[in-house]
């Protein structure tokens, strides 16, 4: 009888801790499925980038008048509008030639002389009239600002299709690389289509992704450069568009010339009512 209790009792304890054995099994399984530290699910959550939620608004889309003068106390010598589209997310490009006739305060003369007559507002007056469109802003620089603007990149190349002569420096019709101040000279020509076509060449060349994290500094050597309207506060309310401006990867810049005849041997232009139009219609 003893030796039945003794083998009943080894029987006992062998099904005991075969049995703690499994419970201990499955709740370590458990555990480690359910009950383990969240830290590494945070970690992971952490990792996971989020998408910047934007959309475009029309209060985003600026209308920019740039007038280039030799010096900024100098008269004009060309004038570029620009259109920043957020909702299109590119630049459209207009170079006005300076002979372009419009009114402001019932007087009608060209761009140049409106801007001789009444400084930058007058000239942005001018623009408005023409094409019934509101300008936000404006930007008025000289060659020493446009060479310093174009040496902040280190320089930018150029395209051309004819051979071009300045003053200082003749540039033949093939693609090269220039300064600063060849870019002054050149734009400073007055040569509207060209002008257009420089400045869709800068825009798509420096204004990249690589600028996002540098803008900062862009936008002082800009302020450093420029007579200008825009102050850091609409930069700063602009820049989840300037953002994604920036990061596009196909062109940014879109030229929109205005057609229209030169009378008066060339010191009148009157624009093309079609051209008119279709630029209204871009910029309103």
């Amino acid at each position: 009888m003893p030796q039945r209790t003794h083998r009943n009792s080894s029987l006992f304890w062998k099904t005991f801790w075969i049995s703690v054995g499994c419970l201990g099994l499955i709740f370590a399984v458990f555990y480690f499925w359910t009950l383990r530290p969240v830290s590494n699910v945070s970690h992971n959550e952490v990792s996971v980038p989020i998408e910047e939620s934007y959309t475009p608004q029309v209060s985003d889309n600026q209308n920019i008048l740039v007038i280039g003068c030799d010096e900024r106390s100098q008269p004009a010598k060309f004038f570029l509008l620009l259109r920043f589209d957020a909702e299109d997310n590119c630049c459209y490009v207009t170079p006005l030639p300076p002979e372009a006739e419009a009114t402001v305060n019932v007087k009608t003369m060209s761009i140049t002389e409106h801007y001789d007559y009444g400084g930058y507002e007058y000239a942005v007056s001018a623009a408005e009239n023409l094409f019934l469109i509101h300008i936000q802003k404006y930007v008025r620089i000289d060659k020493s600002g446009i060479a310093a603007l174009v040496d902040y990149f280190g320089g930018m190349e150029i395209d051309l299709s004819r051979g071009v002569e300045t003053e200082h420096y003749q540039f033949e019709s093939t693609k090269q690389r220039i300064d600063g101040d060849r870019m002054a000279e050149l734009l400073l020509l007055g040569d509207t289509n060209l002008n257009g076509e420089l400045t869709c060449a800068y825009i798509n060349q420096c204004m990249t992704e690589a600028l996002v994290e540098k803008r900062s500094n862009f936008y002082s050597a800009l302020f450093n450069q420029c007579d200008t309207n825009f102050t850091n506060l609409d930069l700063s309310n602009l820049v989840t568009p300037i953002k994604r401006f920036f990061a596009r990867s196909e062109e940014k810049a879109i030229p929109v010339l205005l057609d229209g005849d030169y009378f008066d041997d060339g010191e009148r232009f009157t624009p093309n009512e079609d051209s008119v139009k279709e630029i209204q219609e871009l910029f309103q």
